[in-house]
């Protein structure tokens, strides 16, 4: 082109257009279905593709990826949805903040209630809290790959975890790569905190229960030693006689 080109209504390019250094458009610019943005191995990705969802059904998805280059490949960091999205790789974050507003919830209730009368125990409120906490299996693990699979971590298997607590597994769909299972492990704080809580009560009880019997024992040992002393005495006295 020369210097500078003007279109006022439609321009039709064919299979390629080749800008050098800089291009300028209005307020807006429409790319149908995929657009990339960047260089080689460090840009900015917009797709569309049609995923199933956890119900087979298909959803039709928007979104946007970026790529770094690290070490001479293009390794995606972030992947952006409508609905969220997801952060690949180790990120670090001076500071996590989680909402958590009463008027964003419903159907709150204890958790002791949730759990009550799991594992069979009706008549124990905490019952069903210590009956989860036990079929919970605690491991060791390495990742296949990534920058952390260097690392011994520790946690828990989505796939036992399910069996146990479904609402804390995630089936992660929607950024065009292959599902897996994925945990909130934030939800475990609150089932720790109620655990620690009843099984607090309980030794508070148990603490009152110990006091109790050793003022009690006092109690029996102070009469002893009285009837004892009377006994002595008794006999002092027989033998006076």
């Amino acid at each position: 082109m020369a210097s500078s080109a003007l279109t006022f209504d439609t321009a039709t390019f064919g299979s390629s257009l080749s800008l050098r250094s800089l291009a300028r458009t209005g307020s807006e610019i429409s790319v149908h279905s995929r657009v990339r943005l960047g260089a080689d191995n460090t840009y900015v990705a917009y797709s569309t593709f049609i995923e199933l969802d956890n119900d087979n059904i298909p959803v039709l998805y928007d979104t946007v990826q970026v790529y770094a280059d690290i070490s001479g490949s293009a390794k995606r960091g972030i992947t952006i949805k409508g609905d969220g999205g997801r952060l690949h790789g180790a990120w670090v974050a001076d500071v996590a903040v989680s909402t958590s507003d009463r008027n964003l919830k419903n159907s709150i209730m204890p958790l002791y209630q949730t759990f009550h009368g799991r594992g069979g125990d009706t008549k124990d409120v905490s019952g069903g809290v210590s009956w989860v906490l036990r079929q919970l299996r605690p491991v060791s693990f390495k990742f296949n790959k990534g920058p952390e699979a260097k690392y011994s971590r520790y946690g828990f298997v989505a796939q036992e975890l399910r069996e146990v607590l479904p609402s804390l597994v995630r089936d992660i769909k929607g950024d065009g790569s292959e599902g897996h299972l994925a945990v909130v492990y934030q939800d475990l704080i609150a089932l720790l905190t109620a655990a620690a809580q009843m099984l607090q009560e309980k030794v508070s009880k148990q603490e009152a229960k110990i006091t109790r019997l050793e003022e009690q024992l006092v109690a029996v040992h102070e009469k002893l030693d009285m009837l004892l002393d009377l006994n002595a005495k008794r006999q002092e006295r027989q033998m006076a006689v």
